[in-house]
């Protein structure tokens, strides 16, 4: 739940970050529309891992596993706050192309960090 916690202060953030940077409303809008799917996913488990296992207590993740989560979450943070970046100071010339940036990183760091929490919250006993 933590993860999801972080990634919602995190795209807050880059909300805030990007209001003042970003003049096109479109264009600031479909930049932040870009991160919701990977939100959506995150929430999506957890609240189905909370409204289904939630008798069920013995489910536990190894320490490993959580620390490459939250090493990928980083990678994630750090590709998002690069593009940021890169936009602000120039390196990113044209606003109409943020959302692409975004959305390559979204994709990149998205689909492995749904892959492990799908495999983190799996009912192993419905998959017989």
């Amino acid at each position: 739940m933590s993860v999801v916690t972080l990634h919602i202060l995190f795209v807050l953030g880059a909300a805030v970050y990007l209001r003042n940077y970003v003049t096109d409303f479109g264009t600031y809008v479909s930049t932040l529309a870009v991160f919701l799917p990977v939100f959506g996913a995150y929430v999506g488990i957890v609240v189905q891992d909370l409204g289904v296992e939630r008798q069920r207590s013995t489910k536990k993740a190894s320490s490993a596993f959580v620390y490459i989560v939250f090493a990928l979450l980083a990678a994630y943070c750090v590709g998002i706050i690069f593009v940021v970046t890169g936009f602000t100071s120039g390196f990113i010339v044209d606003e109409q192309s943020l959302p692409a940036a975004v959305a390559a990183v979204e994709t990149a760091f998205g689909a492995f960090l749904t892959t492990c929490f799908f495999k983190l919250f799996k009912d192993e006993s419905k998959s017989t």
